[in-house]
């Protein structure tokens, strides 16, 4: 029996064939040859194998022209349905944050220690700088500092879902490019990939050194406004070499989904980097789709992102769905409107009227140079033994962009009149083509003697372009790439001898909301120009030829003290405190008494408002709750003026009503008493430019305790502002069945000299301050399914609401306090009127309740005119008959049971009541906050 085994025989067994030149055996020689044949077989399945491998990558780019990619193939297989549903996520270990659950990141699980800086939404925080530290080299995922503009626009529920969005997600890479290209999740797995660690830097980080100063457009960052990873993807380069970009292109644009944020044509995020950096593989910009070894996190572009190493994360977009190559660089709004270092004495306004956005010599693309101190951690304290050698070690951290390498940080414990060098410390490698992308360490240590009378300690770093770090801030609108010497003061601790028995360290800021550092104390906060000079004689500034900033936070109101009428009669406050009934009720307001008795059941705020100031000084409240006119209505009922006793009766009279003691299981509002209140928490939960929208926490005076406020009503709040007491009404937003605090949204407008006093006030609070309540106040109540109006009930199923401004706050309280309640089956129709599309107080809640209760709540925006470009739906212009029939109006075009109205008195009476009465409504239909 004989066969031909020649094509079969791999070569190292061809020797043992001694004598046979056609290859051919005998099979009693199949002995000898077995191993090698099955050898053979097996390497021909492997060759297959990576035949069909080569044909199957050289087919993973869908184009509309044929592209060779095996240069830039791998062995790498796709990823199958198993690998992306069973997927380990780190976020997954954690719950959904109580601040996220009435967002639209209700779904997203995040790390519960993440400082939040820009308050419940959008998501935006940085790790502690203590945590950011112990991590060391590479942060934790779940640690990484997040900048989102608007909401995590890649939305999944569970495993299915999230491979859904896998197996669905495209990039399309067109523009000026020959082969236009589109890229699939298991396109882009199968190329060749790199990894590296990259660190990312918003450009932001250190802000709020700058906002310490002078208020910025933006939020307040601290020093953990990075990060450092380790990022797999596919270099862009090799991409572009794929799509073969044409001549005449200058610029690469990157864009994130359609519709995901407010602004520009397209509601997406976009920006560009030159075509040179693009191409450039030295420059190891990703397309990236594993960070620390395990895919995207939600926060951070799940399935895909951007990673431009050296570059401001500003750059990087996520959630990657368009490459597109131009010849100019990207028109996106944000890439215009966000990450620019304008000049000093540009302001907000001057950015807009004199175009700075878009000239293209103030973009940020590379970082510059910047060090930190992280030890000793703010407020950390060391006790001094005497006649003992002790060591400290200073430590922090130093970064650069452009891959230029850090290669000194220096302290100095004088101001900077000598520096010494720390040990330095790069835990990466250079990049084959020199680059460094990551972050390094320091650490000098010192003798403790050293510290006691430096007053502070300062630190700098040195880059290998002989660059460093300049010793003052340089203040600019948006508070972008701060990077001056950093400084940590340390203040002496004393016993009662003056002896020296230890020493506390006081970093500059602190990140968000959070109170300390000695820049928040010792600069004018958002409002001053230069900070004082410390013991050490650091000075700070910024440009010397800006206008100061207005003295007074708001007008003062132009009221004339009128003289007691002719023959009048002057009563003393014992004998004014005895009229305090709703048959016999006098006030004072401004030395003046005033018979409020026949006005009670017209006045427009109800009887309890002028009751609960009966027989004392009114001037606070009447100040807070009324407009100028209100001023000439009080003449009719002056019946006389204050006698000016010597004795201090008045004072008696006032102290009564200053403050009281509550129990626990009371409610904290007394209608003639004023309660103090303590801030538990403060963030900006908003920004226009224009004003800070400020979300405040107020404690009452006990944990179990109800604040008391029937729904419906509002509450007077009062502050010492500049040595007078001032009071403001206000309608919180959280519900009187919430325990042990009360909340409240306000505006604090920012623009010179139209400050609120009460509201500037509020924004520059620091947790534990307090203020003075007192209520309730208002003559309208809501309960399920109707209002009660003085003694008029009136049932309601469909409730129509206008409301202009901050007036959205009553509206949203007895909305809230509808749904609830899961007996009421109240609906309701608001119209928001605001004079712009930016800054809407409570929109995205109102949204949200939108969507999940369809059928309950509508709600219409009325704006003077719209900003940019938005997917949202406005109505532009005044409130008009139109708008009130088409608003407010359901089935068949019925009418409202009721109308609520609150805001501007110029809106009531020239747009809300002129056209309601046109549209049919009865005045007993309407009610006024």
């Amino acid at each position: 029996m004989w066969f031909s085994v020649a094509p079969l025989i791999p070569l190292g067994y061809a020797k043992e064939l001694n004598g046979i030149d056609k290859m051919e055996l005998n099979v009693t020689s199949l002995p000898a040859v077995i191993s090698g044949i099955i050898i053979t077989l097996i390497v021909i399945i492997i060759i297959m194998q990576k035949a069909g491998n080569s044909k199957k990558e050289q087919n993973i780019i869908k184009s509309k022209s044929a592209g060779d990619i095996s240069t830039f193939s791998s062995s790498s297989t796709t990823l199958d349905s198993t690998d992306i549903s069973d997927a380990y996520f780190m976020g997954d270990t954690f719950n959904v944050d109580k601040l996220d659950v009435s967002t639209p990141d209700k779904w997203v699980k995040r790390h519960p220690d993440l400082v939040r800086l820009t308050g419940a939404h959008p998501f935006n925080c940085e790790a502690p700088l203590q945590k950011l530290r112990a991590a060391g080299f590479i942060t934790p995922t779940v640690l990484h500092y997040v900048r989102n503009h608007g909401a995590v626009p890649v939305k999944y529920n569970n495993p299915a879902e999230r491979k859904a969005v896998w197996d669905n997600w495209e990039i399309k890479i067109n523009g000026l490019v020959d082969n236009p290209i589109t890229i699939t999740m298991n396109d882009l797995m199968g190329m060749h990939a790199r990894q590296l660690p990259v660190l990312l830097v918003c450009a932001g980080n250190r802000r709020k050194e700058q906002n310490s100063v002078r208020k910025t457009i933006g939020f307040n960052w601290g020093a953990s406004g990075l990060s450092c990873n380790h990022w797999k993807g596919v270099r862009l380069s090799d991409i572009l070499e794929l799509a073969k970009v044409k001549s005449g292109a200058g610029h690469v644009c990157f864009n994130g989904p359609k519709g995901e944020l407010p602004k520009g044509k397209d509601q997406d995020y976009g920006t560009s980097v030159p075509l040179n950096v693009a191409t450039d593989p030295s420059n190891d910009i990703l397309i990236a789709y594993q960070q620390n070894g395990q895919l995207l996190e939600p926060d951070h572009g799940f399935p895909v992102r951007l990673i431009i190493p050296g570059y401001i994360g500003g750059r990087m977009i996520k959630w990657l769905t368009e490459i597109t190559v131009t010849a100019a660089e990207s028109d996106n709004f944000y890439h215009f409107h966000d990450n620019r270092v304008l000049p000093v004495g540009v302001t907000p306004e001057s950015a807009e009227s004199e175009g700075w956005w878009f000239k293209p010599d103030y973009i940020i693309n590379q970082l510059n140079i910047n060090s930190a101190m992280w030890g000793p951690a703010h407020d950390d304290t060391v006790v001094v033994l005497p006649d003992e050698e002790q060591k400290i070690t200073l430590s922090g951290y130093a970064y650069n962009g452009n891959g230029v390498k850090i290669i000194r940080v220096e302290v100095s414990f004088d101001n900077g009149t000598t520096w010494e060098l720390s040990e330095l410390e790069h835990r990466e490698s250079p990049t084959e083509y020199g680059k460094y992308w990551c972050w390094c360490f320091w650490s000098f240590e010192t003798d403790i003697s050293r510290l006691k009378d430096c007053g502070e300690v300062m630190c700098r770093a040195w880059d290998a372009c002989m660059n460093t770090q300049p010793k003052d801030l340089t203040w600019n609108v948006m508070g972008m790439m701060n990077n001056p010497w950093f400084r940590i003061k340390v203040h002496q601790i004393k016993d009662i001898s003056k002896n020296i028995i230890g020493i506390r360290f006081e970093h500059p800021t602190l990140p968000g909301t959070q109170k300390g550092g000695w820049m928040t104390k010792e600069g004018k906060q958002a409002t001053g120009y230069a900070w004082k000079k410390t013991r050490t004689g650091a000075t700070f500034g910024i440009d010397a030829g800006m206008e100061p900033e207005p003295e007074s936070l708001a007008p003062v109101n132009d009221y004339t003290v009128r003289p007691s009428p002719a023959g009048g009669k002057k009563y003393t406050m014992e004998e004014i405190d005895k009229h305090i009934t709703k048959d016999d009720c006098w006030v004072v307001v401004k030395g003046l008494v005033y018979d409020a008795t026949k006005y009670l059941e017209n006045h427009p705020g109800g009887p309890e408002s002028i009751l609960m100031v009966a027989g004392m000084e009114a001037l606070d409240e009447f100040e807070a709750i009324h407009s100028k006119k209100a001023w000439a209505t009080l003449d009719q009922w002056c019946i006389g003026s204050v006698d000016t006793d010597p004795k201090p009766a008045s004072a008696a009279t006032q102290a009564k009503v200053e403050t009281v003691t509550l129990k626990p299981g009371e409610v904290a509002l007394k209608p003639r008493q004023k309660v103090t209140v303590t801030l538990q928490k403060i963030d900006v939960i908003g920004n226009d430019g224009t004003n800070d929208v400020i979300y405040l926490k107020l404690g009452l005076p006990h944990p179990d305790m109800r604040l008391g406020l029937p729904t419906g009503q509002h509450f007077l709040v009062y502050a010492d502002i500049g040595g007078k007491n001032v009071a403001r009404a206000y309608t919180p937003v959280s519900n009187d069945s919430q325990k042990g605090a009360v909340d409240l949204v306000v505006k604090a407008y920012q623009v010179p000299g139209k400050e609120g006093k009460m509201s500037s006030h509020m924004a520059k609070m620091k947790v534990g301050d307090t203020l003075q309540l007192k209520g309730p106040l208002g003559r309208i109540t809501y309960s399920p399914g109707q209002f009660l109006d003085m003694d008029r009930v009136i049932p309601v199923k469909h409730v129509g609401m206008i409301a202009g401004g901050t007036g959205i706050t009553p509206m949203y309280q007895v909305m809230q306090t509808a749904l609830l309640d899961p007996t009421d089956k109240t609906c309701f129709h608001l119209l928001y009127a605001n004079q712009s599309n930016i800054g809407v107080m409570l929109q995205e809640d109102l949204e949200n309740w939108v969507e999940m209760y369809p059928e309950r709540i509508h709600v219409h925006y009325v704006v003077d005119k719209v900003t940019g470009t938005t997917k949202r739906k406005y109505r532009t212009g005044y409130i008009n008959e139109q708008m009130v029939r088409e608003c407010l109006s359901h089935g068949d075009g019925e009418q409202m049971d009721l109308v609520l109205l609150c805001g501007p008195q110029v809106m009531i009476d020239r747009a809300c009541m002129p056209n309601l009465r046109k549209a049919d409504y009865s005045d007993d239909k309407i009610l006024h906050f």
